[in-house]
């Protein structure tokens, strides 16, 4: 996938009309809710000229991330006795969606000083920056992607569970044999929705990009491109796209040492346990080996 800057931010749902709540030059305060416009229905009007516009026909975006924890612990000074305990844990989050839709429009301007002077102006945006001391910024919608005949997939499922076992090895005994009862459990969740298929599915806004704007006192300002959390860059939105985001943790930190509960400078004193997180040669999960008083 290409490394371009993502600039644009997905919709907090697919209810919002064009030119709703969602429009250009609205001023918010929090860059996850678009439609909580500090300016609303009073946006400095913006020059036909200005307004940068792009269609893409028949665009698709599919977006799949897999999330997968495991961890594993087993006590190790038990096995001076020939008993080795040992329990696991995993978690697993897969989730996917696909967007069609017929034509994507996009509309994003470049806002001009003058114009971001102005729309600070508004007397519902200076009483939010005097208020807040002018330590909080605003933020400004500077593009609007509109997505005509829409249809949407998602599908989403969780799985997690555990896993106990408590082994004997008879290896100390001078029989190398190892036996013991195992238990294993696991829980899964999922879900799908999907609508639009057919035809009557109405337009909505699809994403939207943003500045930044901090305002200053006398009648000064900065303002800079705001991307973080964005979803979109310029190749995806020419070419539609696939992302795939996975994420494996297994805890395999070897040799951080640590204490139970804490550790001292000196040796551990009475009611303390040493303990450090390694990777367990059986099966390579991480696990933290706790050392007897």
């Amino acid at each position: 996938m290409s490394s371009t800057q993502k600039t644009y931010f997905l919709s907090p749902n697919w209810d919002y009309p064009p030119d709703g709540l969602i429009r250009l030059g609205s001023l918010i305060t929090d860059p996850q809710k678009p439609h909580r416009s500090l300016n609303r229905g009073s946006q400095v009007a913006i020059d036909q000229a200005n307004i940068d516009q792009s269609v893409k026909k028949e665009w698709e975006l599919t977006r799949a991330r897999l999330t997968e924890v495991r961890i594993g612990v087993w006590v190790s000074f038990l096995s001076i006795v020939g008993v080795e305990p040992g329990a696991g844990y995993n978690r697993q989050h897969d989730s996917s969606e696909i967007y069609k839709c017929k034509a994507l429009e996009t509309n994003c301007f470049q806002p001009d000083n003058t114009y971001v002077f102005e729309s600070l102006q508004n007397k519902f945006v200076q009483s939010y920056i005097i208020d807040n001391g002018h330590r909080l910024p605003v933020y400004m919608i500077t593009g609007v992607k509109i997505a005509r005949g829409f249809r949407a997939t998602t599908t989403s499922s969780k799985t997690q569970g555990g896993d106990v076992k408590l082994g004997v090895n008879t290896a100390s005994l001078g029989a190398p044999a190892q036996a013991g009862p195992a238990f294993k459990i696991s829980f899964t969740s999922s879900e799908a929705a999907s609508f639009g298929a057919g035809e009557g599915s109405t337009d909505c806004v699809f994403a939207y990009q943003l500045i930044k704007i901090r305002s200053k006192r006398n009648d000064k300002f900065t303002e800079e491109e705001f991307y973080k959390g964005a979803l979109l860059n310029t190749d995806e939105e020419e070419e539609g796209c696939c992302i795939l985001d996975q994420l494996s943790e297994d805890w395999d930190v070897a040799e951080v040492y640590m204490d139970i509960p804490h550790r001292t400078e000196q040796s551990p004193g009475a009611g303390e346990k040493n303990a450090f997180l390694t990777v367990d040669e059986d099966g390579g999960k991480a696990c933290v080996v706790v050392v007897p008083e």
